[in-house]
C-alpha cells in the first residue's frame, strides 16, 4: 500500500473518531446462564467483564471486551459424580449499532481462553442488547445489557463423559462506563 494512501486512511479514522458520539470504559458484573446441553454441565456462573468502545460515528462503534467467566459444575446424582467447573477468559472485539441515543444492538467475534476445567480454546461469538442509564451528576453512565454467547468446538468432559461440540449461555451484565 503507497504512502499517500495510508495518510488518506489514517485521516478517515481520525476524522471518524473526532465525530464520535461514545468513547468509553466499561467495568461490571456478569451473571451467566447456560442453556440447552450446556445447562447439563452447569446451571449458573458469574464473572466480570471489562470493555472498550471508541465510537466511528453517531451510530456506529467498535468495541473490545474481557471477560472472566466461572461455570460451577453440576452434580450428578444417578452417577454420584461431579462435571468440573469451567473458567475462561473470552476476548472478543466487535461493532455496536445504535438504534436511538442509549439503546444499542451488539455483535462480537474472539476467542475463549481455558483458565481451568477441560475446555479448549474456542472460537466465541456473541450478538446483544444494551441501553445506558445517565448519571445526573457527571458524564458517566450505567450500562446495562444481555448477551447471547456460544463457544465452538467447546470440549466439556468428565467423568460422566460428556461432550458438547459448544457451549452456550445468556450474560446479563450491569457495569459502570468511564466516559472518555
Amino acid at each position: 500500500m503507497n504512502y499517500s494512501l495510508r495518510i488518506f486512511i489514517f485521516l478517515i479514522f481520525i476524522n471518524l473518531a473526532a465525530n464520535a458520539q461514545r468513547n468509553n470504559v466499561v467495568v461490571g458484573p456478569s451473571i451467566y446462564l447456560p442453556t440447552g446441553n450446556s445447562s447439563n454441565v452447569s446451571g449458573f456462573g458469574l464473572g466480570a467483564y471489562v470493555k472498550g468502545e471508541v465510537g466511528l460515528s453517531p451510530k456506529f462503534s467498535i468495541t473490545a471486551q474481557g471477560d472472566y467467566t466461572h461455570f460451577l459444575g453440576k452434580r450428578i446424582r444417578v452417577i454420584g459424580t461431579s462435571i468440573q467447573s469451567i473458567t475462561a477468559v473470552p476476548i472478543k472485539g466487535g461493532l455496536k449499532y445504535y438504534t436511538g441515543e442509549d439503546f444499542y444492538l451488539e455483535g462480537q467475534l474472539g476467542v475463549a481462553l481455558p483458565v481451568s476445567g477441560t475446555t479448549k480454546t474456542t472460537f466465541a461469538w456473541s450478538p446483544g442488547i444494551g441501553t445506558y442509564l445517565k448519571n445526573k451528576n457527571n458524564s458517566n453512565y450505567i450500562d446495562l445489557g444481555i448477551r447471547y454467547e456460544a463457544w465452538t468446538s467447546a470440549s466439556v468432559s468428565s467423568t460422566s463423559g460428556r461432550s458438547l461440540s459448544s457451549f452456550n449461555y445468556f450474560a446479563i451484565r450491569a457495569g459502570y462506563a468511564f466516559n472518555l
